[in-house]
Parts: C-alpha cells; sequence; structure tokens
C-alpha cells in the first residue's frame, strides 16, 4: 500500500464552493478507478490545504493523478495556490482505520 501527501500553500482561502463540489464530484469518479482506497481533502488553516490519498501501489496513486487529480486540482484549487503543492509518496508502513 502507498499513499500521498500533498500540502498546498494557498494564497487566499479557498471558497466552501470548492469543497461542496469535491463532496458532489469526487467520490463517484474516485470510486471508478481501481486500487485507489482512501482520499482525504483536509483544511489545515485558513491558507493550507493537505490531500492525503491511499493506494494499492504507485500505479494507483499515477493514475488518479491522472484521471481525476490533476484536472480536478487545475480547476478548483489551483487558481488560489501561492505554489506548487508540496507532494511526498511513500509505503504505507502502519495503518489503522475503526470500522
Amino acid at each position: 500500500m502507498h499513499a500521498v501527501v500533498n500540502t498546498i500553500a494557498l494564497k487566499q482561502p479557498l471558497e466552501e464552493s470548492v469543497f461542496e463540489a469535491a463532496r458532489r464530484e469526487l467520490p463517484q469518479r474516485v470510486a471508478e478507478l481501481e486500487g485507489i482506497y482512501a482520499v482525504q481533502m483536509i483544511r489545515t488553516g485558513e491558507l493550507e490545504l493537505v490531500l492525503v490519498i491511499v493506494g494499492a501501489d504507485q500505479a494507483a496513486l499515477d493514475r488518479m493523478r491522472d484521471a481525476v487529480g490533476n484536472e480536478w486540482m487545475t480547476a478548483n484549487v489551483a487558481p488560489s495556490a501561492a505554489a506548487p503543492p508540496q507532494r511526498a509518496v511513500g509505503e504505507v508502513l502502519f495503518s489503522f482505520q475503526r470500522a
């Protein structure tokens, strides 16, 4: 299992409509991608957004990036970004999720 953590510095706070669009548009698109287990969008501050994506392997994360991430982020988040995202990708060594 692998994960990618994208930290995005913002030049202005995102409108609530961006988060509403994520909740409305992304679940079905992500569900169609084989090997993606979880996607979380976390507002860690008024000017910072963190995306955590967990997948079966690096190839699944690449599919997510290519099929959904690049297009959706460019349209909805990039206009408010202060810089390109800080991206960290790695193997998940431990995970716990309450059922």
